[in-house]
Protein backbone atom coordinates (compact mmCIF):
# COMPACT_ATOMS: atom_id res chain seq x y z
CA UNK A 1 0.00 0.00 0.00
CA UNK A 2 1.27 3.08 -0.86
CA UNK A 3 2.46 6.02 1.93
CA UNK A 4 0.68 9.61 0.98
CA UNK A 5 3.79 12.16 0.07
CA UNK A 6 3.33 15.19 2.83
CA UNK A 7 6.02 17.59 4.35
CA UNK A 8 6.49 17.44 8.00
CA UNK A 9 4.30 20.70 9.62
CA UNK A 10 4.61 21.72 12.64
CA UNK A 11 1.06 21.74 15.13
CA UNK A 12 -1.62 24.19 14.67
CA UNK A 13 -2.01 24.73 18.68
CA UNK A 14 1.66 25.87 18.43
CA UNK A 15 3.15 23.63 20.99
CA UNK A 16 6.53 23.12 19.19
CA UNK A 17 5.85 19.47 18.05
CA UNK A 18 5.16 18.03 14.49
CA UNK A 19 2.00 18.09 13.82
CA UNK A 20 -0.41 15.43 11.34
CA UNK A 21 -3.57 15.58 9.19
CA UNK A 22 -4.93 12.48 11.13
CA UNK A 23 -5.14 14.86 14.02
CA UNK A 24 -6.32 17.87 12.43
CA UNK A 25 -3.07 18.99 11.74
CA UNK A 26 -2.06 18.58 15.74
CA UNK A 27 0.22 16.45 17.13
CA UNK A 28 -1.40 13.33 19.69
CA UNK A 29 -1.71 15.27 23.07
CA UNK A 30 -2.95 18.52 21.95
CA UNK A 31 -5.65 16.40 19.61
CA UNK A 32 -6.33 14.26 23.10
CA UNK A 33 -6.44 17.59 25.12
CA UNK A 34 -9.13 18.82 22.61
CA UNK A 35 -10.66 15.79 22.29
CA UNK A 36 -11.48 15.36 26.18
CA UNK A 37 -11.97 19.38 26.26
CA UNK A 38 -14.71 19.07 24.08
CA UNK A 39 -16.32 16.28 25.86
CA UNK A 40 -16.19 17.52 29.70
CA UNK A 41 -18.02 20.82 28.17
CA UNK A 42 -20.99 18.83 26.55
CA UNK A 43 -19.96 20.36 22.99
CA UNK A 44 -19.32 17.29 20.01
CA UNK A 45 -16.29 18.81 17.80
CA UNK A 46 -15.76 17.72 13.97
CA UNK A 47 -12.41 16.02 13.69
CA UNK A 48 -10.98 12.90 11.98
CA UNK A 49 -10.38 9.21 14.69
CA UNK A 50 -9.30 6.83 12.36
CA UNK A 51 -5.65 6.22 11.67
CA UNK A 52 -4.99 5.65 7.79
CA UNK A 53 -3.48 2.06 8.17
CA UNK A 54 -7.18 0.52 9.47
CA UNK A 55 -10.18 1.45 11.57
CA UNK A 56 -10.16 -0.02 15.13
CA UNK A 57 -14.25 -0.39 15.68
CA UNK A 58 -14.93 -1.51 19.37
CA UNK A 59 -18.42 -3.84 19.78
CA UNK A 60 -19.62 -4.61 23.36
CA UNK A 61 -22.43 -6.27 24.88
CA UNK A 62 -22.55 -3.85 27.71
CA UNK A 63 -22.27 -0.92 25.72
CA UNK A 64 -24.45 -1.70 22.25
CA UNK A 65 -26.88 -3.42 24.14
CA UNK A 66 -29.19 -0.28 24.60
CA UNK A 67 -28.85 0.84 21.19
CA UNK A 68 -28.48 -2.29 18.71
CA UNK A 69 -28.96 -4.93 20.51
CA UNK A 70 -26.59 -7.64 21.07
CA UNK A 71 -25.70 -9.43 17.88
CA UNK A 72 -25.31 -6.40 15.77
CA UNK A 73 -21.71 -5.60 14.91
CA UNK A 74 -20.33 -2.76 12.84
CA UNK A 75 -19.64 -3.74 9.24
CA UNK A 76 -16.14 -3.47 7.99
CA UNK A 77 -14.84 -0.95 5.91
CA UNK A 78 -13.50 -2.65 2.27
CA UNK A 79 -12.98 0.40 0.33
CA UNK A 80 -9.57 1.52 -0.24
CA UNK A 81 -10.41 4.96 -0.39
CA UNK A 82 -11.64 4.91 2.85
CA UNK A 83 -8.42 7.10 3.93
CA UNK A 84 -9.70 9.99 1.41
CA UNK A 85 -13.28 10.06 2.55
CA UNK A 86 -12.54 9.94 6.14
CA UNK A 87 -10.33 13.11 5.79
CA UNK A 88 -13.25 14.86 4.37
CA UNK A 89 -16.10 12.96 6.23
CA UNK A 90 -16.81 15.40 9.60
CA UNK A 91 -17.43 11.96 12.35
CA UNK A 92 -17.27 12.70 15.98
CA UNK A 93 -14.10 11.80 17.79
CA UNK A 94 -14.77 7.54 18.30
CA UNK A 95 -12.96 6.98 22.08
CA UNK A 96 -11.91 3.59 22.57
CA UNK A 97 -13.72 1.97 25.48
CA UNK A 98 -12.70 -1.40 26.49
CA UNK A 99 -15.42 -3.61 28.03
CA UNK A 100 -15.70 -7.00 29.31
CA UNK A 101 -14.98 -9.22 26.46
CA UNK A 102 -14.99 -6.82 23.53
CA UNK A 103 -15.13 -7.88 19.58
CA UNK A 104 -12.50 -5.87 17.87
CA UNK A 105 -12.90 -6.14 13.74
CA UNK A 106 -10.20 -4.40 11.74
CA UNK A 107 -11.37 -3.39 8.20
CA UNK A 108 -10.71 -0.92 5.38
CA UNK A 109 -14.53 -0.23 4.69
CA UNK A 110 -16.04 3.32 4.78
CA UNK A 111 -18.16 3.42 7.81
CA UNK A 112 -22.52 3.54 7.22
CA UNK A 113 -24.77 5.83 8.76
CA UNK A 114 -25.99 3.22 11.33
CA UNK A 115 -22.28 2.25 12.05
CA UNK A 116 -21.48 5.89 12.61
CA UNK A 117 -24.82 5.93 15.60
CA UNK A 118 -23.11 2.63 16.77
CA UNK A 119 -19.48 4.64 17.15
CA UNK A 120 -21.45 7.68 18.69
CA UNK A 121 -23.00 5.88 21.66
CA UNK A 122 -20.08 3.51 22.39
CA UNK A 123 -17.98 7.17 22.28
CA UNK A 124 -20.83 8.97 24.38
CA UNK A 125 -20.67 5.94 27.00
CA UNK A 126 -17.18 6.24 26.72
CA UNK A 127 -16.95 9.68 28.48
CA UNK A 128 -17.32 9.13 32.05
CA UNK A 129 -14.27 7.00 31.96
CA UNK A 130 -12.14 10.40 30.22
CA UNK A 131 -13.85 12.82 32.72
CA UNK A 132 -12.42 10.69 35.66
CA UNK A 133 -9.40 11.35 34.03
CA UNK A 134 -9.88 14.54 33.49
CA UNK A 135 -11.58 15.11 37.42
CA UNK A 136 -7.98 13.21 38.15
CA UNK A 137 -5.76 15.33 36.64
CA UNK A 138 -7.20 18.38 37.97
CA UNK A 139 -6.83 17.21 41.67
CA UNK A 140 -3.23 16.43 40.84
CA UNK A 141 -2.32 19.99 41.82
CA UNK A 142 -3.34 22.41 44.49
CA UNK A 143 -6.48 24.34 44.55
CA UNK A 144 -5.06 26.92 45.87
CA UNK A 145 -4.17 29.96 43.13
CA UNK A 146 -0.76 30.92 44.65
CA UNK A 147 0.80 27.49 44.98
CA UNK A 148 -0.36 25.20 41.98
CA UNK A 149 2.30 22.78 44.18
CA UNK A 150 1.87 18.83 42.19
CA UNK A 151 -0.01 16.76 44.58
CA UNK A 152 0.61 12.85 43.75
CA UNK A 153 -1.15 10.96 46.00
CA UNK A 154 -0.33 13.30 49.07
CA UNK A 155 -3.09 15.50 48.37
CA UNK A 156 -6.00 16.53 50.95
CA UNK A 157 -9.77 17.20 50.33
CA UNK A 158 -11.67 19.92 52.02
CA UNK A 159 -15.12 19.60 52.34
CA UNK A 160 -15.35 23.26 50.22
CA UNK A 161 -14.67 21.13 47.16
CA UNK A 162 -10.83 21.57 46.46
CA UNK A 163 -7.87 19.74 46.74
CA UNK A 164 -4.59 21.03 48.81
CA UNK A 165 -1.21 20.46 49.60
CA UNK A 166 0.30 20.10 53.14
CA UNK A 167 0.59 23.34 53.53
CA UNK A 168 -2.45 24.76 52.38
CA UNK A 169 -4.87 21.81 53.99
CA UNK A 170 -6.22 24.12 56.93
CA UNK A 171 -9.05 26.04 56.23
CA UNK A 172 -7.76 29.15 57.30
CA UNK A 173 -4.81 28.68 54.98
CA UNK A 174 -6.90 28.60 51.74
CA UNK A 175 -9.70 30.71 52.91
CA UNK A 176 -12.04 28.18 53.23
CA UNK A 177 -15.51 28.87 52.03
CA UNK A 178 -17.56 25.76 53.65
CA UNK A 179 -19.22 26.76 57.31
CA UNK A 180 -18.21 24.27 59.87
CA UNK A 181 -20.12 26.00 62.80
CA UNK A 182 -23.54 25.81 60.88
CA UNK A 183 -22.74 22.72 59.59
CA UNK A 184 -22.62 21.81 63.11
CA UNK A 185 -25.94 23.42 64.32
CA UNK A 186 -27.78 21.54 61.62
CA UNK A 187 -26.54 18.18 63.15
CA UNK A 188 -27.47 19.09 66.48
CA UNK A 189 -30.51 20.00 65.59
CA UNK A 190 -30.98 16.70 63.29
CA UNK A 191 -29.97 14.38 66.11
CA UNK A 192 -31.18 16.61 69.19
CA UNK A 193 -34.73 17.53 68.50
CA UNK A 194 -36.27 20.27 70.50
CA UNK A 195 -38.51 18.85 73.85
CA UNK A 196 -41.02 21.06 74.50
CA UNK A 197 -43.10 20.76 77.73
CA UNK A 198 -46.89 20.92 77.45
CA UNK A 199 -48.16 24.35 78.26
CA UNK A 200 -50.85 22.83 80.96
CA UNK A 201 -48.02 20.98 82.50
CA UNK A 202 -47.80 21.11 86.17
CA UNK A 203 -51.23 23.04 86.41
CA UNK A 204 -53.04 21.03 88.39
CA UNK A 205 -49.73 20.28 90.76
CA UNK A 206 -51.03 20.65 94.10
CA UNK A 207 -47.81 21.42 95.87
CA UNK A 208 -46.77 20.33 98.98
CA UNK A 209 -47.50 21.77 102.58
CA UNK A 210 -46.09 21.41 105.90
CA UNK A 211 -46.19 22.56 109.22
CA UNK A 212 -43.57 23.76 111.23
CA UNK A 213 -43.27 22.94 114.96
CA UNK A 214 -40.00 23.81 115.39
CA UNK A 215 -40.81 27.42 115.10
CA UNK A 216 -42.57 30.03 117.06
CA UNK A 217 -44.62 32.78 116.21
CA UNK A 218 -45.08 31.06 112.61
CA UNK A 219 -41.61 32.02 111.77
CA UNK A 220 -39.75 29.79 109.22
CA UNK A 221 -37.05 28.66 111.37
CA UNK A 222 -35.33 26.52 108.59
CA UNK A 223 -33.82 29.08 105.48
CA UNK A 224 -34.15 25.64 103.29
CA UNK A 225 -34.24 21.73 104.51
CA UNK A 226 -31.16 21.59 106.36
CA UNK A 227 -30.28 25.24 108.12
CA UNK A 228 -32.22 26.50 111.18
CA UNK A 229 -33.06 30.02 111.66
CA UNK A 230 -30.84 31.52 113.73
CA UNK A 231 -32.75 34.22 115.14
CA UNK A 232 -35.75 32.01 116.21
CA UNK A 233 -33.21 29.49 117.67
CA UNK A 234 -31.28 31.78 119.86
CA UNK A 235 -35.28 33.20 121.04
CA UNK A 236 -35.48 29.12 122.11
CA UNK A 237 -32.48 29.68 124.34
CA UNK A 238 -33.05 33.01 126.03
CA UNK A 239 -36.66 31.64 126.97
CA UNK A 240 -34.91 28.47 128.33
CA UNK A 241 -32.68 30.18 130.22
CA UNK A 242 -35.19 33.09 131.55
CA UNK A 243 -38.38 30.66 132.03
CA UNK A 244 -36.60 27.35 133.39
CA UNK A 245 -37.55 26.35 137.00
CA UNK A 246 -37.92 23.47 139.54
CA UNK A 247 -40.28 24.36 142.06
CA UNK A 248 -40.76 27.84 141.14
CA UNK A 249 -36.22 28.39 141.53
CA UNK A 250 -35.22 29.83 138.14
CA UNK A 251 -32.23 27.98 138.63
CA UNK A 252 -30.38 29.31 135.66
CA UNK A 253 -31.28 32.88 135.75
CA UNK A 254 -30.31 33.43 139.51
CA UNK A 255 -27.36 31.26 138.34
CA UNK A 256 -26.31 33.16 135.83
CA UNK A 257 -27.10 36.18 138.23
CA UNK A 258 -25.01 35.38 140.78
CA UNK A 259 -21.96 33.79 138.59
CA UNK A 260 -21.76 37.58 136.96
CA UNK A 261 -21.50 39.43 139.91
CA UNK A 262 -18.77 37.27 141.48
CA UNK A 263 -16.97 37.44 137.96
CA UNK A 264 -16.91 33.99 136.57
CA UNK A 265 -17.91 34.08 133.06
CA UNK A 266 -19.65 31.26 132.50
CA UNK A 267 -22.90 28.75 133.34
CA UNK A 268 -23.34 25.20 133.66
CA UNK A 269 -26.43 23.63 131.71
CA UNK A 270 -27.65 19.76 132.07
CA UNK A 271 -28.84 18.74 129.01
CA UNK A 272 -31.88 16.56 130.55
CA UNK A 273 -33.60 20.17 131.52
CA UNK A 274 -32.81 21.32 127.86
CA UNK A 275 -34.71 17.99 127.08
CA UNK A 276 -37.42 18.94 129.57
CA UNK A 277 -38.03 22.18 128.01
CA UNK A 278 -37.65 21.67 124.40
CA UNK A 279 -36.71 17.79 123.44
CA UNK A 280 -36.42 18.79 119.98
CA UNK A 281 -34.01 21.88 120.50
CA UNK A 282 -31.66 19.38 122.71
CA UNK A 283 -31.67 17.07 119.82
CA UNK A 284 -30.86 19.89 117.27
CA UNK A 285 -27.65 21.03 119.88
CA UNK A 286 -26.25 17.30 120.15
CA UNK A 287 -26.39 16.93 116.27
CA UNK A 288 -25.22 20.47 115.79
CA UNK A 289 -23.10 21.61 118.69
CA UNK A 290 -20.40 23.70 116.89
CA UNK A 291 -23.55 26.09 114.71
CA UNK A 292 -25.87 26.31 117.60
CA UNK A 293 -23.40 26.77 120.62
CA UNK A 294 -22.47 30.25 120.14
CA UNK A 295 -25.89 30.99 119.18
CA UNK A 296 -26.75 29.68 123.15
CA UNK A 297 -23.44 31.55 124.00
CA UNK A 298 -24.97 35.11 122.87
CA UNK A 299 -28.59 34.53 124.44
CA UNK A 300 -26.62 34.01 127.65
CA UNK A 301 -24.93 36.83 126.92
CA UNK A 302 -28.20 38.84 126.30
CA UNK A 303 -30.19 37.73 129.95
CA UNK A 304 -27.08 38.35 131.91
CA UNK A 305 -27.27 41.88 130.49
CA UNK A 306 -30.68 42.33 131.11
CA UNK A 307 -30.68 40.57 134.70
CA UNK A 308 -27.43 42.78 135.99
CA UNK A 309 -28.62 46.01 135.34
CA UNK A 310 -28.06 48.28 136.90
CA UNK A 311 -23.93 47.48 137.05
CA UNK A 312 -21.41 49.66 138.11
CA UNK A 313 -19.61 52.60 135.90
CA UNK A 314 -16.30 50.61 135.38
CA UNK A 315 -18.27 47.48 133.87
CA UNK A 316 -20.21 48.74 131.15
CA UNK A 317 -18.97 46.47 128.71
CA UNK A 318 -20.58 43.00 128.57
CA UNK A 319 -18.41 40.37 129.23
CA UNK A 320 -18.67 36.94 126.42
CA UNK A 321 -20.47 34.29 128.81
CA UNK A 322 -19.13 30.71 127.94
CA UNK A 323 -21.36 27.86 127.97
CA UNK A 324 -20.51 24.43 129.56
CA UNK A 325 -22.58 21.28 128.95
CA UNK A 326 -23.02 18.10 131.02
CA UNK A 327 -24.92 15.08 130.22
CA UNK A 328 -26.22 12.38 131.83
CA UNK A 329 -26.44 10.04 129.33
CA UNK A 330 -24.06 6.60 129.72
CA UNK A 331 -20.29 7.74 128.54
CA UNK A 332 -19.04 6.23 125.09
CA UNK A 333 -15.97 4.39 125.46
CA UNK A 334 -12.59 6.07 124.03
CA UNK A 335 -12.27 2.97 121.38
CA UNK A 336 -15.71 3.44 120.33
CA UNK A 337 -15.50 6.93 118.97
CA UNK A 338 -15.92 6.79 115.09
CA UNK A 339 -16.43 9.08 112.23
CA UNK A 340 -20.17 8.44 112.36
CA UNK A 341 -19.40 10.65 115.93
CA UNK A 342 -17.37 13.21 113.95
CA UNK A 343 -18.43 16.96 114.72
CA UNK A 344 -21.52 15.25 116.96
CA UNK A 345 -21.71 16.11 120.76
CA UNK A 346 -20.43 13.09 122.83
CA UNK A 347 -19.79 12.04 126.52
CA UNK A 348 -16.55 9.98 127.56
CA UNK A 349 -14.71 9.12 130.49
CA UNK A 350 -11.16 8.47 131.35
CA UNK A 351 -8.09 9.54 133.02
CA UNK A 352 -5.98 12.89 132.52
CA UNK A 353 -2.57 12.12 132.01
CA UNK A 354 -0.50 14.63 130.61
CA UNK A 355 -1.42 18.21 130.85
CA UNK A 356 0.14 21.12 128.74
CA UNK A 357 0.86 24.84 129.82
CA UNK A 358 -1.63 27.31 129.35
CA UNK A 359 -1.31 29.15 126.40
CA UNK A 360 -2.89 32.30 124.42
CA UNK A 361 -5.40 31.87 121.23
CA UNK A 362 -6.64 34.62 119.03
CA UNK A 363 -9.99 34.68 119.21
CA UNK A 364 -10.65 37.45 116.56
CA UNK A 365 -7.75 39.21 114.66
CA UNK A 366 -7.69 41.85 112.12
CA UNK A 367 -5.57 41.83 109.20
CA UNK A 368 -3.66 44.69 107.23
CA UNK A 369 -2.18 44.62 103.63
CA UNK A 370 1.53 45.40 103.58
CA UNK A 371 0.65 47.71 100.12
CA UNK A 372 -2.58 49.41 99.94
CA UNK A 373 -2.49 48.97 103.97
CA UNK A 374 -6.23 47.56 103.53
CA UNK A 375 -7.21 46.51 107.22
CA UNK A 376 -10.03 44.19 107.98
CA UNK A 377 -10.63 43.90 111.48
CA UNK A 378 -12.63 41.63 113.68
CA UNK A 379 -12.57 38.38 111.78
CA UNK A 380 -13.71 35.65 113.90
CA UNK A 381 -11.33 32.23 113.79
CA UNK A 382 -13.39 29.19 114.50
CA UNK A 383 -12.30 27.70 118.01
CA UNK A 384 -10.07 24.27 118.39
CA UNK A 385 -7.27 23.54 116.93
CA UNK A 386 -7.49 24.40 112.94
CA UNK A 387 -6.81 27.77 113.31
CA UNK A 388 -7.23 30.46 110.38
CA UNK A 389 -6.50 30.71 106.68
CA UNK A 390 -4.92 33.61 105.40
CA UNK A 391 -6.31 35.20 102.52
CA UNK A 392 -4.02 35.05 99.54
CA UNK A 393 -4.94 38.19 97.64
CA UNK A 394 -5.91 41.49 98.38
CA UNK A 395 -9.84 42.06 98.49
CA UNK A 396 -9.65 46.09 98.12
CA UNK A 397 -10.39 47.98 95.56
CA UNK A 398 -7.59 49.60 93.23
CA UNK A 399 -7.07 52.70 92.29
CA UNK A 400 -6.01 53.49 88.58
CA UNK A 401 -2.40 54.10 88.34
CA UNK A 402 -1.35 52.08 91.53
CA UNK A 403 0.15 48.31 91.41
CA UNK A 404 -1.66 45.57 92.34
CA UNK A 405 -1.02 44.46 95.29
CA UNK A 406 1.46 41.33 95.56
CA UNK A 407 0.20 37.42 96.50
CA UNK A 408 0.41 36.72 99.68
CA UNK A 409 0.16 40.52 101.17
CA UNK A 410 -1.72 40.46 104.56
CA UNK A 411 0.17 40.24 108.26
CA UNK A 412 -2.13 39.75 111.79
CA UNK A 413 -2.09 43.00 113.20
CA UNK A 414 -0.89 41.65 116.97
CA UNK A 415 -2.45 45.04 119.19
CA UNK A 416 -5.99 44.68 117.68
CA UNK A 417 -6.72 40.85 118.44
CA UNK A 418 -8.70 39.30 121.30
CA UNK A 419 -7.28 36.10 122.50
CA UNK A 420 -8.04 33.56 125.29
CA UNK A 421 -6.53 30.85 126.85
CA UNK A 422 -6.42 27.35 126.12
CA UNK A 423 -4.79 24.38 127.37
CA UNK A 424 -4.31 20.55 125.79
CA UNK A 425 -4.85 17.49 127.57
CA UNK A 426 -4.31 13.70 126.90
CA UNK A 427 -6.45 11.40 127.92
CA UNK A 428 -6.28 7.96 128.68
CA UNK A 429 -8.59 5.12 128.62
CA UNK A 430 -10.47 4.21 131.71
CA UNK A 431 -8.81 0.68 133.05
CA UNK A 432 -12.06 -0.41 133.90
CA UNK A 433 -13.11 -0.28 129.91
CA UNK A 434 -9.48 -1.50 128.47
CA UNK A 435 -9.93 -5.44 127.37
CA UNK A 436 -8.03 -7.57 128.66
CA UNK A 437 -4.25 -8.05 126.92
CA UNK A 438 -4.85 -5.10 125.24
CA UNK A 439 -3.10 -1.30 124.76
CA UNK A 440 -5.53 1.68 126.62
CA UNK A 441 -6.85 4.43 123.93
CA UNK A 442 -5.05 7.71 124.47
CA UNK A 443 -7.19 11.17 122.85
CA UNK A 444 -5.99 14.97 122.95
CA UNK A 445 -8.63 17.09 124.45
CA UNK A 446 -9.02 21.31 123.73
CA UNK A 447 -10.05 23.19 126.49
CA UNK A 448 -10.28 26.84 126.28
CA UNK A 449 -11.35 29.82 128.74
CA UNK A 450 -13.01 28.80 131.76
CA UNK A 451 -12.19 25.27 131.15
CA UNK A 452 -8.26 25.19 131.81
CA UNK A 453 -6.53 24.34 134.80
CA UNK A 454 -9.86 22.26 135.72
CA UNK A 455 -8.48 18.90 135.70
CA UNK A 456 -4.82 17.92 136.57
CA UNK A 457 -2.35 15.00 135.64
CA UNK A 458 -3.92 11.61 137.45
CA UNK A 459 -7.85 13.18 137.91
CA UNK A 460 -10.72 10.52 136.35
CA UNK A 461 -12.86 13.22 134.45
CA UNK A 462 -16.21 12.35 133.00
CA UNK A 463 -16.45 14.89 129.85
CA UNK A 464 -19.07 16.22 127.47
CA UNK A 465 -17.54 17.91 124.33
CA UNK A 466 -17.98 17.66 119.99
CA UNK A 467 -15.25 14.85 118.55
CA UNK A 468 -13.57 17.04 115.83
CA UNK A 469 -10.61 16.32 113.13
CA UNK A 470 -7.60 18.04 113.01
CA UNK A 471 -4.97 17.75 110.06
CA UNK A 472 -2.44 15.40 110.79
CA UNK A 473 1.38 17.15 110.36
CA UNK A 474 4.64 15.51 110.61
CA UNK A 475 7.66 17.45 110.16
CA UNK A 476 10.06 16.26 107.79
CA UNK A 477 12.95 14.29 108.13
CA UNK A 478 15.52 16.54 105.57
CA UNK A 479 14.48 20.19 105.65
CA UNK A 480 12.29 20.08 108.78
CA UNK A 481 9.29 21.04 106.66
CA UNK A 482 5.88 20.84 107.39
CA UNK A 483 4.15 17.91 105.68
CA UNK A 484 0.71 16.51 105.44
CA UNK A 485 -1.27 13.99 104.30
CA UNK A 486 -3.96 14.59 101.76
CA UNK A 487 -7.17 13.51 103.56
CA UNK A 488 -5.85 12.00 106.38
CA UNK A 489 -6.92 14.19 109.74
CA UNK A 490 -6.37 13.04 113.29
CA UNK A 491 -9.24 13.28 115.86
CA UNK A 492 -9.49 15.06 119.11
CA UNK A 493 -12.21 16.43 121.93
CA UNK A 494 -13.27 19.87 122.24
CA UNK A 495 -14.25 20.30 125.82
CA UNK A 496 -17.32 21.88 126.22
CA UNK A 497 -17.62 20.33 130.39
CA UNK A 498 -15.85 18.35 132.65
CA UNK A 499 -16.54 16.73 136.31
CA UNK A 500 -14.13 15.59 138.26
CA UNK A 501 -15.09 12.23 139.46
CA UNK A 502 -14.00 12.20 143.47
CA UNK A 503 -15.08 7.95 144.08
CA UNK A 504 -12.79 6.93 141.78
CA UNK A 505 -8.97 7.33 141.39
CA UNK A 506 -8.82 11.00 141.71
CA UNK A 507 -6.99 14.19 143.41
CA UNK A 508 -8.89 17.42 143.49
CA UNK A 509 -12.72 18.16 143.19
CA UNK A 510 -14.67 20.21 141.22
CA UNK A 511 -16.96 21.37 143.84
CA UNK A 512 -16.90 24.86 144.96
CA UNK A 513 -18.19 27.26 148.09
CA UNK A 514 -21.91 28.30 147.58
CA UNK A 515 -22.78 31.69 148.46
CA UNK A 516 -24.01 30.87 151.91
CA UNK A 517 -19.97 29.23 152.89
CA UNK A 518 -18.58 32.47 151.21
CA UNK A 519 -20.95 34.51 153.09
CA UNK A 520 -19.94 32.93 156.64
CA UNK A 521 -16.44 33.43 155.37
CA UNK A 522 -16.92 36.76 155.52
CA UNK A 523 -18.19 37.56 158.54
CA UNK A 524 -15.53 35.34 160.38
CA UNK A 525 -12.82 37.73 158.72
CA UNK A 526 -14.48 40.62 160.45
CA UNK A 527 -14.75 38.80 163.48
CA UNK A 528 -11.90 40.15 166.32
CA UNK A 529 -10.42 36.59 168.10
CA UNK A 530 -9.84 34.94 164.57
CA UNK A 531 -6.65 34.00 165.53
CA UNK A 532 -7.19 32.60 169.16
CA UNK A 533 -10.15 30.55 167.20
CA UNK A 534 -7.98 29.28 164.21
CA UNK A 535 -5.63 28.12 166.82
CA UNK A 536 -7.76 26.40 169.29
CA UNK A 537 -9.31 24.46 166.37
CA UNK A 538 -5.90 22.85 165.51
CA UNK A 539 -6.25 19.33 166.92
CA UNK A 540 -8.42 20.02 169.80
CA UNK A 541 -7.99 16.23 171.09
CA UNK A 542 -4.35 17.39 171.91
CA UNK A 543 -4.11 19.19 174.97
CA UNK A 544 -1.72 22.03 175.42
CA UNK A 545 0.72 22.53 172.98
CA UNK A 546 -1.00 26.35 172.06
CA UNK A 547 2.59 27.44 171.06
CA UNK A 548 2.92 25.00 168.66
CA UNK A 549 -0.97 25.64 167.72
CA UNK A 550 -0.76 29.20 167.09
CA UNK A 551 2.69 28.15 165.00
CA UNK A 552 0.87 26.17 162.99
CA UNK A 553 -1.96 29.04 162.10
CA UNK A 554 0.33 31.36 161.40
Amino acid sequence: MEQPESNPTFCTNNCGFYGSSQFEGMCSKCFREQVNRSYSTGRTNSCTSFYSSSNLSVTSPNILEDEVGTDSVISPIENDNSKEELKQENLTSPLLHVASAPTISTTFDSPTKNDTDIVESSSLSASPLNSSNVEKKKRNRCTWESCNKKLGLTGFDCRCGGQFCSLHRYANEHNCTFDYKEHGQNEIRKNMPVVQAERMAGFDDVGVFFSDNFGADNNNEFDNENDLNRASIKKKFKMFIREFHINNLFIYREMLRRNYNSRRYWIDIELRHLSDYDDNLCDHLKKQPAELLPLFEEAAKEVADEITRPRPDDDVDMHDIQIMLMNDAHPLHLRHLKSEYVSKLVKTVGIVIAASSVRTKASHIAVQCRSCRNVISNIKVKPGLEGYAMPRKCNSVTQPGQPPCPLDPYFVMPDKCQCIDFQILKLQEAPEFVPHGEMPKHIQLYCDRNLVDRAMPGNKITLVGIYCIKRNVAMGKTNGKEKSSVGTRQPYVRVLGIRIDTDGVGRSSAQTLTTAEEEEFVRFSHSSDVYETIANSIAPSIYGASDVKKAVAC
